[in-house]
């Protein structure tokens, strides 16, 4: 196997998506030995001996000064958001988190009551989400990392390659919570009122630009997923196709379309968001680890996708539909009060070297 890694300039950092791609190319173009399908989507996903289940395998990775900072993040919101991520990739491909491996470098900077009070915190999250950590390896080094590698069962996998022109786009949730709560722990130093006069609508009362900061610092720490959701939907066909809101929106919601070769088409006032200024339209849509929902379904299925997040106290919101390439290439097209808002080629967050 080769891994191809090329880069445009020399001078040019490389971004993540670009070493996925050359990463990918040296995978197997054609599935083996019971992988059903390899990287590109939230999960791999392979068939399960004996069962009519399919196994769905993740893994992610929280890096300290990269996914968290010690003096922002207790050990036990670490794990939480550790094990959300992944579960929220189960979760992607309409799978049901299962069991569990750990490895965890210790930064040495790191007390034995911290290490103590992160299993805590892990234990409390897996009880939660309904998996089992079953075993992993410890390490030490200069900065803390923590990662978790995870496997699911789905009756019926959903990838991001299935949409279908004509299906309305829906979302789970609210968006860009936790990108404003990481605004407000860089700033700080400024107080609340500098922080809502930079971000927040005005208007706002003290009380509301109180409870937005603590709702979104909250959900920054310990996002909230919609797993009731997807487990009441129980293998069904109401989805066509799926992906959890990791690296933004509107980056998200581009995989889909270039996945499935179509265009997608947002209106941004249907989308439950942050109460931001116009200004920061797109960077709260873009600034990921929402951890909510994104999927394509047919426009039949409207009242039973409503009435099966009603009933397990799930928002949800159409937030656009699926076309059909005819000009161009395949993407995303964002309009805010009929507009069109340009989004530019990097509308996410991607790591960097």
């Amino acid at each position: 196997m080769h891994f191809v890694l090329l880069r445009t300039r020399a001078k040019k950092r490389m971004r993540e998506f670009d070493i996925l791609k050359g990463v990918i190319a040296g995978f197997p173009a054609v599935p083996e030995r019971g992988v059903v399908a390899g990287p590109g989507d939230d999960c791999a996903v392979c068939n399960f001996p004996g069962q009519k289940q399919n196994l769905l395998m993740t893994v992610d990775t929280m890096a300290e000064n990269i996914h968290f900072r010690l003096d922002w993040s207790s050990p036990e919101d670490i794990a939480w958001k550790l094990v959300a991520s992944n579960v929220s990739d189960i979760l992607a491909m309409s799978g049901r988190p299962w069991v569990a491996l750990l490895s965890c470098q210790y930064g040495r900077n790191i007390s034995d009551d911290y290490i103590n009070r992160f299993f805590a915190g892990l234990h409390q999250a897996a009880d939660y989400f309904q998996l089992i950590i079953v075993g992993g390896d410890t390490l030490s080094g200069a900065e803390s990392s923590f990662s978790l590698s995870l496997l699911g069962t789905t009756n019926k996998p959903v990838y991001r390659s299935t949409a279908v022109a004509g299906d309305d786009i829906w979302v789970t949730g609210e968006i860009g919570y936790s990108w404003m709560g990481l605004q407000s722990l860089l700033a700080a130093d400024g107080g609340p009122n500098k922080i809502a006069s930079l971000y927040l609508n005005d208007g706002l009362s003290s009380d509301e630009v109180t409870f937005v900061l603590d709702k979104a610092r909250k959900l920054h720490f310990r996002p909230e997923l919609a797993q009731e959701f997807i487990i009441a939907l129980d293998g069904s066909d109401l989805i066509n196709s799926m992906i959890d809101i990791s690296d933004g929106l509107l980056q998200d919601t581009g995989h889909i379309a270039r996945m499935s070769n179509c265009r997608i088409v947002v209106d941004a006032c249907c989308i439950p968001r942050v109460p931001v200024k116009d200004q920061h339209l797109v960077a709260s849509l873009s600034g990921g680890e929402d951890y909510q929902l994104l999927f394509s379904a047919r426009p039949d299925v409207r009242t039973r996708l409503e009435d099966i997040a009603g009933q397990v106290g799930v928002r949800l919101s159409r937030i656009g539909t699926v076309h059909p390439v005819v000009e161009g290439t395949a993407g995303v097209e964002l309009y805010y009060r009929g507009v069109v808002v340009p989004v530019g080629d990097c509308c996410g967050y991607q790591h960097q070297w």
